[in-house]
């Protein structure tokens, strides 16, 4: 039995719930800000799901259960848990950066589409096994990228899981130079901070290795522990961001979002 990497998925499923459960206590007098911070409560929620997933995963190997079909089920689970989260990420960063709901739509036609091309390549590439790797459990496929193509799919995917939460998050820093309210610009500095983290080093790096070494450090020993280490500090920091201790409020003359 795995139980670092168990401990690790649990921990952050836990987190996740937590603070979605915990953001919504929050009530908007306004309907369109209301709409979003349901919007982002989905992420919270999603990612609760897909790492909890990755969890049972995990601890299914490890109680000697193999059967493949309910590993792909776990897959798909997985990419369906998290395409409406980060549709429901980007749709409130969008709402917080514009003030406008009109983007929806499309990012919401964007993680569709996503979402099926993830579900029509698991089909495409044939599952026929899986083992433990170092962190998770890992589905074998017949029909496996490789060469050139493995390295270009690879990119794509990591691209497109991570780069426009990373461009999100930077518009919504942006605010921090344009507003004036202490627990608002507090807010900006610290949630896109902790977003940049989860993505800018979980995504990010390993593509900037992968295209300028040829090395995926997911590959390694130390990598996945690391970031998920890191990831948890993120969700911790974001945390703070909505609801700061006494100590902070105090020092900085912030709010929690609830107040």
């Amino acid at each position: 039995m795995n139980f670092p990497s168990l401990a690790i998925f649990f921990a952050n499923s836990a987190l996740y719930f937590f603070i979605g459960h915990s953001l919504s206590r929050k009530r908007f007098a306004d309907p369109q800000d209301a709409r979003a911070w349901r919007a982002f409560r989905v992420w919270w929620y999603g990612m609760a799901a897909n790492t909890g997933i990755n969890g049972l995963s995990v601890l299914a190997l490890g109680l000697g259960i193999d059967y493949l079909p309910l590993f792909v089920l776990f897959s798909l689970a997985a990419t369906l848990s998290a395409a409406p989260a980060l549709w429901g990420l980007l749709t409130y960063l969008m709402y917080i950066f514009k003030g406008s709901h009109r983007f929806s739509g499309w990012i919401a036609g964007f993680y569709i589409a996503f979402g099926v091309g993830l579900l029509a390549s698991i089909y495409l590439l044939r599952p026929i096994g899986v083992s433990m790797g170092t962190w998770e459990a890992l589905i074998q496929y017949q029909n496996e990228p490789q060469g050139v193509f493995g390295l270009l799919f690879g990119i794509a995917l990591i691209a497109l899981m991570s780069l426009p939460p990373i461009v999100a998050s930077i518009g919504m820093f942006s605010l921090y130079f344009r507003i004036t309210e202490p627990s608002a610009k507090f807010r900006a500095l610290l949630v896109p901070l902790g977003l940049f983290t989860i993505f800018g080093l979980g995504y990010f790096i390993p593509l900037i290795f992968i295209v300028a070494f040829g090395i995926n450090p997911n590959a390694t020993t130390w990598w996945p522990l690391t970031i998920r280490l890191i990831g948890i500090a993120a969700l911790a920091l974001i945390y703070i961001a909505y609801f700061p201790p006494a100590v902070i409020q105090k020092r900085f003359h912030v709010q929690n979002v609830l107040s």
